[in-house]
């Protein structure tokens, strides 16, 4: 338990203001298909003007720099006491929500996931940008794609994640991030190897509590 607030997971999470992971380390090959997440606690008691960005990165495959953010737009909202959330390709340093297309409203404090899902849509990346209840049901989904992001030749695998902005008082609870890599397709029976996939790494770098 963190400030109070029961842990998604376990009996410990953290509590941030600023912070980013490197995963494992970034990837400037296409790792095939993988997903990164994180839950994240969304109290309505939060005052107005309370809002954070929160991104996941790709890789380029030319020279491992960076390719493209997508990036969630979380925001207190006035007018139901909830939040607004959407997804794109920026971030703007503000409680921005494009409320003009794909968004979601979210009115019941708890814990929540923000999903991103990176895979090969026929030779183009896509990534299916999800939030996620505490019971895993998905309640938004914004795909983001592009026809010059192109595998293997332009799009390598994940760069980081990171809050590229946060204006919470106190501070944003996170807990349970993880990047999973599908694994390999299984070779015949004559040739099978046995193959890890999943959980990889977990750091998060910057400003951040973690007490009992």
């Amino acid at each position: 338990m963190t400030d109070g607030i029961t842990s998604a997971e376990g009996g410990y999470h953290a509590n941030v203001t600023g912070a980013f992971t490197p995963f494992d380390g970034y990837r400037d090959t296409w790792p095939g298909s993988y997903t990164t997440s994180l839950d994240v606690y969304l109290d309505t008691s939060w005052a107005s003007g309370s809002f954070f960005e929160y991104t996941v990165a790709s890789s380029n495959s030319v020279d491992g720099g960076h390719l493209q953010d997508f990036v969630f737009h979380v925001a207190k909202d006035d007018v139901s006491g909830g939040f607004l959330l959407s997804g794109d390709n920026n971030a703007y340093g503000n409680n921005y929500v494009n409320t003009n297309g794909n968004y979601a409203t979210i009115g019941t404090t708890g814990w929540y996931t923000l999903q991103h899902f990176f895979y090969d849509d026929g030779g183009v990346l896509a990534v299916d940008m999800s939030l996620l209840d505490a019971l895993g049901t998905n309640l938004f989904t914004e795909t983001r794609t592009s026809a010059a992001n192109t595998i293997p030749d332009v799009v390598g695998g994940n760069r980081y994640g990171w809050f590229a902005s946060l204006n919470v008082d106190g501070g944003l609870n996170i807990d349970n991030s993880r990047l999973d890599i599908a694994p390999a397709p299984v070779p015949e029976p004559s040739t099978v190897l046995l193959l890890g996939s999943g959980l990889l790494g977990l750091g998060w770098y910057g400003r951040k509590r973690k007490k009992s």
